[in-house]
C-alpha cells in the first residue's frame, strides 16, 4: 500500500469540484488547532505592512483533508487519560465513589470487554490495581446544565465532568490546558505510566462517527482528544521547504 498524492491545474476540473461540494456539509472534527493558528496568521499577515498582496492572498488558503464521514471504514479508536495524581489510592476511591460504581479486576486485560459492554463505564489502573468504574444510574442527567443531551450522554463528556471536575477538582475549563491532565491512544503505555507512578490512567472506548455527528450537529464540541480517527493520512506525506528555491 503506498500514498499518492496529485495535483488538480485543470479549470473545468476545480470548477466541478466546487460545484460539487457547494451544497455538502463539512464537519470539523479534527484539527480545528490548525484551523485556528491559519485563521490567526492570515490575520496577522493581512496586518503587515511589509507583507506583499501576493503572500497576503495566500494566507487566505488553508491545507484540509476531506474524507466521507458516512464510510463503513471510518473508525474513531479511543484515546486514554493520564491523571497526574498524588493522593493515596484509598482516597483516590472515595472521591470517585459518589459518582460511580467501583469493581477492583483482578486481571486488567479482561478491562476492555467489561467496559464495552456497558456505557459509562471505564478503566481505572493505578500502580498496584485495575478498576472497572461506572456512573451511578440517572447521573448523566445531571451532567453541565448547558449541554444538550447529545453532549451528555457521551462516555468521555461523563469522565471529564463527574471524574475529573466533580470527584477530582478540576473545572472543565482548566482541563484543555492542565499539565496534570494527558493523553495517550497506546493501551500498553498507559499500564506502564501508571505502574510508574505518579499517573494513574482512566482506559476509554471509541466512540461512533454517529456520535460525532450529532455533537456537530448540536452546535457543541466534543470532549479534547476524542476524534483519533483510523484510518488517516500518513504524517509527513506533504511539505514544502521554507528555505527560497536556488536556480
Amino acid at each position: 500500500m503506498r500514498e499518492v498524492l496529485g495535483v488538480i491545474r485543470d479549470p473545468e476540473k476545480v470548477a466541478k469540484i466546487c460545484r460539487f461540494m457547494r451544497s455538502k456539509k463539512i464537519i470539523l472534527a479534527d484539527g480545528h488547532h490548525r484551523l485556528e493558528s491559519a485563521i490567526a496568521y492570515k490575520k496577522e499577515r493581512a496586518a503587515d505592512p511589509k507583507a506583499s498582496p501576493e503572500e497576503k492572498a495566500a494566507a487566505s488558503y488553508h491545507l484540509m483533508y476531506l474524507t466521507n464521514a458516512h464510510t463503513p471504514d471510518l473508525r474513531i479508536l479511543p484515546t486514554h487519560r493520564l491523571w497526574t495524581n498524588f493522593l493515596p489510592e484509598e482516597m483516590l476511591l472515595e472521591k470517585l465513589s459518589p459518582y460511580f460504581h467501583i469493581r477492583q479486576l483482578y486481571d486488567k486485560t479482561e478491562m476492555e470487554e467489561l467496559i464495552l459492554q456497558r456505557p459509562y463505564a471505564f478503566g481505572l489502573v493505578t500502580a498496584q490495581n485495575a478498576y472497572k468504574i461506572r456512573l451511578k444510574e440517572g447521573l448523566w442527567e445531571y451532567a453541565h446544565p448547558i449541554w444538550p443531551e447529545k453532549v451528555k450522554k457521551l462516555d468521555l463528556s461523563i469522565l471529564h465532568y463527574f471524574a475529573f471536575e466533580k470527584a477530582l477538582g478540576m473545572p472543565m475549563e482548566e482541563q484543555r490546558t492542565s499539565t496534570h491532565l494527558r493523553y495517550e491512544r497506546n493501551l500498553n503505555r498507559c499500564y506502564e505510566a501508571a505502574a510508574k507512578g505518579p499517573e494513574v490512567a482512566f482506559i476509554t472506548k471509541e466512540i461512533s462517527m454517529q456520535e460525532v455527528l450529532d455533537v456537530c450537529h448540536s452546535g457543541y464540541t466534543l470532549p479534547q482528544k476524542s476524534t483519533f480517527f483510523f484510518p488517516k493520512t500518513v504524517s509527513g506525506l506533504l511539505f514544502a521547504s521554507l528555505e527560497p528555491e536556488t536556480p
